[in-house]
């Protein structure tokens, strides 16, 4: 009885962690992709992909598919913002370079708990990588609203 009690200790730990993280990444990664959306919106961001890191990789949920898995990989893009490219073992190889891997990113809110928990560690990574594509020149903005305010 001793070992069912512990693995009923790791399943509560892990279901309360997946929970906490997956609450804690509501509010930042709902925030983020609010953002990013205003930013594409703006025209100053098109459309862009950027896969990050496998998060998870499970069985298929479909019978009968046992010899292959289900990859879940981090991803940011626009105008979706945060989420996961969903994808069978034997076609992750190489999607990196896929044209329109935007249309295959499933919305952060749309991803189940676990996903959206799994994604916060990765946000901070491809965002960066995102805003790295842009070369914003902030001094033609600052001109700009210096003179409005002079005016």
């Amino acid at each position: 009885m001793a070992k069912e009690s512990e693995i009923y200790g790791l399943l509560k730990d892990l279901n309360l962690s997946l929970r906490k993280e997956a609450e804690f990444s509501e509010t930042q990664l709902c925030n983020l992709n609010l953002q990013l959306r205003q930013l594409h919106a703006s025209g100053l961001l098109t459309r862009v992909a950027i896969l990050g890191p496998v998060i998870l990789i499970r069985p298929h949920a479909e019978e009968g598919r046992s010899d292959t898995g289900e990859v879940v990989q981090a991803a940011v893009g626009l105008p979706t913002g945060f989420g996961a490219v969903y994808l069978d073992t034997e076609e992750s190889d190489g999607l990196a370079t896929e044209p329109g891997l935007g249309t295959r990113i499933l919305p952060y809110e749309e991803c189940e708990l676990a996903v959206r928990a799994l994604l916060t560690p990765c946000a901070g990574d491809l965002l960066r990588r995102l805003m790295a594509m842009v070369k914003i020149y902030p001094d033609g903005l600052k001109k700009r609203e210096s003179q409005r305010d002079k005016g």
